[in-house]
């Protein structure tokens, strides 16, 4: 809600704002340093690291599972961490002493990534169960998103479709935390 009456009094600014909370964000999920992220968002070491440190207090548990995904690297007893709700497994090439970071932070980028394109396909395999009825159809699905082209005089129900679809799909892992869809309109 915050963040919601700053960005209609402040777009441009919400909207740098939201773009160094991802980028210091997913860094973070994927192994990078607040220096390496500073660079890329092109803001302040300072301004990377303050950002990073409001998130790890929001989330003190995200440390803790960060650290525990880096330690299951390597260690079949433990690739219970290394495998998603729905059951896809982290794929380990061989780990050696200088390629160990480097298979962590893939880790990292794994479990996410591949738990939000699973969500995704869950959704998009509802999605395109209903489109139909509005003239539409799916057109495809990348990582995260599922694109639909439909009648302009159908976009706010298919939106409105899509965003319950996606949160459904949501909701099967993520009972217990907020998930929130948005769709984006485009031409």
């Amino acid at each position: 809600a915050d963040y919601e009456k700053f960005d209609k009094e402040n777009h441009a600014a919400a909207k740098d704002k939201r773009a160094t909370v991802k980028g210091t964000v997913y860094g973070s999920n994927y192994g990078r340093g607040v220096p390496a992220i500073a660079k890329s968002l092109k803001v302040p070491v300072e301004q990377a690291q303050s950002v990073m440190d409001a998130y790890y207090s929001a989330y003190p548990k995200l440390k803790v599972w960060q650290d525990s995904v880096r330690e299951a690297v390597g260690h079949d007893d433990l690739m219970w961490r290394l495998t998603t709700p729905y059951g896809l497994k982290f794929k380990q090439e061989v780990i050696t002493y200088k390629n160990r970071h480097k298979v962590g932070n893939e880790a990292l980028a794994f479990v996410p990534q591949s738990t939000s394109a699973e969500i995704c396909l869950r959704a998009t395999v509802e999605i395109n169960k209903r489109v139909g009825r509005y003239g539409a159809k799916v057109i495809g699905s990348i990582h995260d998103a599922c694109y639909v082209e439909c009648p302009e005089e159908n976009v706010p129900q298919v939106a409105h479709m899509m965003e319950t679809e996606m949160h459904g799909a949501a909701e099967v892992i993520f009972h217990r935390v907020p998930f929130v869809a948005e769709a984006e309109i485009g031409d």
